[in-house]
C-alpha cells in the first residue's frame, strides 16, 4: 500500500482515498486523457474532458493536485504538462474492473 504524508492529517492512504473510484467519475476522465495524451496540459486536458464548462485552467485544480500529490500524476519540465504513472494505471485497471464486475 502507498502511503503519503500531509502535514495536516500526517499519514494516510493514498491508495484508499481514490478506492471509489469509478468509470464515470472526474479523476478517471482526467487520467484517461492524459493517458491518451502524455504531456497534455490542464487547460487542453480540461477541453477535452469537459467542454460544456469551457477549457478553463483553474477548473477542477483541486482534483489534480490530488492526483499529483498521491502520484497517479507526473509533471512534466517546469511543472508544465502531465504524465501518468504506473499508479495512475493502476487506478484506471482496478476502475474498470469494478466497472465490469458491476454488470
Amino acid at each position: 500500500m502507498k502511503y503519503i504524508y500531509s502535514d495536516d492529517k500526517g499519514y494516510y492512504n493514498a491508495h484508499a482515498a481514490f478506492s471509489r473510484l469509478t468509470t464515470e467519475s472526474v479523476g478517471y476522465s482526467i487520467l484517461e486523457c492524459i493517458l491518451h495524451n502524455p504531456g497534455i496540459t490542464q487547460k487542453r486536458c480540461n477541453c477535452h474532458t469537459a467542454p460544456d464548462y469551457g477549457c478553463y485552467s483553474g477548473y477542477r485544480s483541486c482534483v489534480y493536485a490530488r492526483l499529483v500529490k498521491d502520484g497517479a500524476l507526473k509533471l512534466g519540465k517546469s511543472n508544465r504538462g502531465y504524465f501518468i504513472t504506473r499508479y495512475g494505471k493502476d487506478l484506471m485497471k482496478e476502475a474498470c474492473l469494478r466497472a465490469i464486475d458491476k454488470d
